[in-house]
């Protein structure tokens, strides 16, 4: 557990343990998720790191879907991208391995 102090304009600093884990530095993103009476803090991959992502799998159904789509993805945001991958039933099933249930 890590206790931090939140400054007068709303800011936290994440200890250096946290930033290392989450494979986080200056200037990434980072993803706070709401829970009932919690906060889930996750790393946000650039868009690059996702499209990469999506263009290392070797089904041929994702490179059409890259080919089709990669012009529209790289000026998506990340949640947007996972929503449009989200949409075909490879890519569903991709998102739920590695991200859990989407």
């Amino acid at each position: 557990m890590y206790t931090v102090t939140i400054t007068k304009s709303g800011q936290v600093t994440l200890p250096k343990e946290l930033r290392d884990f989450l494979g986080v530095g200056l200037g990434q993103k980072i993803t706070f998720k709401k829970g009932a009476d919690s906060v889930l803090i996750e790393r946000r991959i650039s868009d690059d790191e996702f499209l990469e992502k999506l263009d290392s799998l070797k089904k041929p159904e994702t490179k059409t879907f890259i080919k089709k789509h990669r012009a529209k993805l790289a000026k998506m945001s990340v949640s947007e991208m996972k929503e449009e991958w989200a949409k075909s039933p490879d890519g569903k099933k991709y998102l739920e391995e590695k991200y859990g249930a989407y």
